[in-house]
């Protein structure tokens, strides 16, 4: 399984890591904040046209990015900006961070938000998934829950461990939620400095924020499904494929994952572990 771990989203995950800390006390915006460099990050063929691409040439960050084939645009909540320079877009799996635009434009947009990371990964699409309770997605991460809720399609959970392990300098509690986008999962976790009231009571109306302004946006995006044509009876690939049916009209059994291993997957995405 691919476990997104390139070396650029880490090295990044470094850079945000030190400037959420020095927000976090009160201090200025760091001046030393990488900016997205030509060829690095996503590339403007990869965005949507018009303003998205505009920004990206001029090295900015911006409030939302297609991720596979545009059937997911992530979307950030109000004041923090996708980064660039973390962004995996592939065809089945995606991946991006999240942080402050005044952060990711070293100071230039943007005023001032909370710190936070955000992570989100896109997973293959799964149409009969089911979405976890919060209790689930606590399991799965093999942490305490310290509450949840499911509301408007999407599993919210507060984490009590974990957070530091992925954050330097942050609060072991963290929050990881789960929807359905266009029969994709995508996990969303959100990272504050220890202390902070995003890793207490405050993190989960923006991740819920960041859920609800991802579905609205693909929605507004999508595209009517282009039916794939069948494949001949009795070749190898509609074998492979499932299409050809066993006598007596009873489909063969496939290996199902374990819920639990399949939330695994998508917080396993984040470049940070």
């Amino acid at each position: 399984m691919n476990t997104w771990t390139s070396d650029r989203p880490t090295l990044r995950a470094g850079v945000l890591s030190g400037a959420l800390v020095l927000l976090s006390g009160c201090l200025s915006v760091p001046t030393d904040v990488a900016q997205p460099a030509d060829g690095q990050g996503a590339s403007s063929a990869s965005l949507q046209g018009g303003a998205a691409d505009e920004q990206v040439l001029a090295g900015k960050p911006v409030p939302e990015v297609p991720l596979v084939g545009g059937d997911v645009i992530l979307r950030a909540p109000e004041g923090y900006c996708v980064d660039l320079e973390t962004v995996e877009n592939r065809r089945t799996r995606a991946f991006a961070m999240i942080a402050g635009c005044q952060i990711l434009s070293n100071g230039q947009t943007g005023g001032y938000v909370p710190p936070v990371l955000v992570t989100a990964t896109v997973g293959s699409r799964n149409r009969g998934a089911s979405l976890p309770t919060p209790e689930q997605i606590a399991t799965s991460a093999g942490s305490d829950l310290l509450g949840g809720t499911v509301r408007d399609g999407v599993s919210v959970a507060q984490l009590a461990q974990g957070g530091d392990a992925t954050l330097d300098g942050g609060d072991p509690r963290h929050w990881r939620a789960v929807l359905q986008v266009g029969g994709r999962r995508v996990g969303l976790a959100l990272y504050a400095p220890e202390g902070s009231a995003m890793a207490a009571s405050e993190g989960g109306a923006v991740l819920l924020e960041t859920a609800r302004s991802t579905l609205a946006a693909s929605a507004d995006a999508a595209q009517p499904e282009q039916a794939e044509p069948a494949l001949p009876l009795g070749t190898d690939e509609a074998n492979a494929a499932g299409d050809n049916p066993t006598p007596g009209g009873v489909a063969p059994s496939q290996p199902r994952q374990g819920l639990g291993a399949a939330i695994g997957s998508l917080f396993n995405g984040d470049a940070l572990r």
